[in-house]
């Protein structure tokens, strides 16, 4: 899912402007709860990937409080956040690469292999 975050509340503890994602406070039916609810972020967060690009010139990055359930943005200044999330489908271990029936002449469509 992509989205813009705006950063623009300082945390003087940590001396960062930050946005928190809390997973479990989302709005119901807002995109991001959306995006949560349809994916599997795996064992310690290792299948959420994070990409962010500021808009401003100065460096973002993220922290993943895995414990608080939260996803923190954060960046020395303040600004828009292009964001882009990516992370597994809660079922994606039921779906294979591979369909059981893969060379079973069933129609199809075929993806032609690349040289």
């Amino acid at each position: 899912m992509t989205t813009n975050i705006i950063l623009d509340e300082y945390n003087a503890q940590t001396g960062y402007f930050e946005k928190r994602i809390a997973w479990s406070e989302l709005e119901e039916g807002s995109d991001l709860w959306l995006f949560y609810q349809i994916t599997n972020f795996g064992d310690a967060w290792n299948k959420l990937i994070v990409t962010l690009t500021p808009s401003f010139a100065d460096s973002v990055f993220y922290q993943k409080d895995v414990t608080n359930n939260t996803l923190i943005i954060m960046s020395r200044s303040k600004g828009e956040v292009s964001t882009r999330l990516s992370a597994d489908r809660f079922d994606a271990g039921e779906w294979p690469n591979l369909r059981p029936d893969q060379d079973s002449g069933s129609t199809h469509f075929t993806l032609p292999g690349k040289p």
